[in-house]
């Protein structure tokens, strides 16, 4: 026989050996509740159930500490923060220009567009039911009907704003481009500019527990933390050079999340109690964290979903 048909027939028994293989590997993976290629953005829940958002449509739920569930959406939106309401109603915020709402904990979506030519960067919903959606050119959007409608107001500033605050239906702080700090107390009818943030820091994300006390972080591992209302700002030490992209609070411990695994946290009973870090078995970035008293999860690149044990954890770095 000759020999080019041998080498032929060869190739041809290798490409069918080795074809399913490839195949279970692919399935296997589209079985799992994350996939590698998974960008976890954020997350945030109910009381009843947890809800992850991710790029390209990716939606995750769960029922408090029970087994994850997938979705992704047909048209694949880019995901980048969720939050919920008080009738407990979830509301994630796309790049694209759109809302995405549940009445069902997470089963089914609708989506509702912002009706804004500007890139919004955040979102939260206000004690009483109202949207609000932050973005650039010093952009805020707010919705009392669940998306269908909006009210469109600006700063007429070049300013990206990326994080909107309510603290009651009158008070409320945002945050966002050259150390911008802004508050409200007249339902968000008007914003006022309080004093900025030393060195027109950028705050990547931010946490105010009230109009006074609040946290922002940033590149570098830099934190700022300010308890009369940004009229001054302390510099807490990270530990870290790594940039942090999210912040949680549970009631006893803050969190920080960055690039490369970073996951810090801070004990809020101890006076001047330093940040400390936790490892993670990963080198993506964690982004989103949802904390509760006794564990923490948290949402990163690569499909990093973890359930993490706030007391082994903690234990195994003293």
């Amino acid at each position: 026989m000759n020999s080019n048909y041998i080498v032929l027939i060869l190739i041809i028994m290798l490409m069918g050996c080795e074809a399913p293989l490839q195949l279970d590997d692919v399935l296997i993976e589209q079985q799992k509740t994350t996939h590698r290629s998974d960008r976890l953005q954020q997350i945030t829940s109910n009381g009843d159930v947890n809800v992850v958002v991710g790029s390209f449509g990716v939606i995750l739920t769960s029922m408090k500490k029970g087994p994850w569930k997938r979705q992704q959406l047909a048209s694949q939106p880019s995901f980048i923060d969720v939050t919920h309401c008080p009738d407990k109603s979830f509301v994630a915020l796309t790049l694209e220009g759109a809302i995405w709402t549940s009445l069902s904990n997470g089963l089914t979506w609708t989506e509702k567009s912002l009706q804004s030519d500007e890139t919004p960067q955040a979102l939260t919903c206000a004690p009483d039911g109202t949207i609000w959606v932050v973005g650039s050119f010093s952009t805020f959007l707010s919705s009392k009907n669940q998306g269908e409608t909006w009210q469109s107001s600006s700063l007429d500033e070049d300013m990206i704003l990326s994080y909107i605050k309510f603290f009651d239906d009158k008070s409320a702080i945002a945050t966002g481009e050259f150390g911008s700090l802004l508050e409200t107390n007249d339902g968000g009818k008007t914003w006022f500019a309080k004093n900025p943030m030393p060195n027109e820091f950028y705050p990547i994300a931010s946490l105010f527990t009230s109009v006074n006390e609040g946290r922002v972080i940033g590149l570098s591992g830099k934190i700022l933390f300010t308890n009369n209302g940004g009229d001054t700002w302390i510099v807490e030490k990270s530990g870290t050079k790594a940039p942090l992209y999210g912040l949680s609070k549970s009631q006893h411990k803050m969190y920080a999340t960055g690039a490369l695994g970073t996951f810090l946290v801070k004990n809020l009973d101890q006076e001047n109690s330093p940040w400390q870090s936790i490892h993670q078995n990963t080198r993506s970035y964690l982004r989103g964290a949802l904390a509760f008293d006794d564990h923490v999860i948290i949402v990163g690149g690569k499909g990093f979903l973890k359930n993490a044990s706030l007391v082994k954890s903690e234990k195994a770095n003293d």
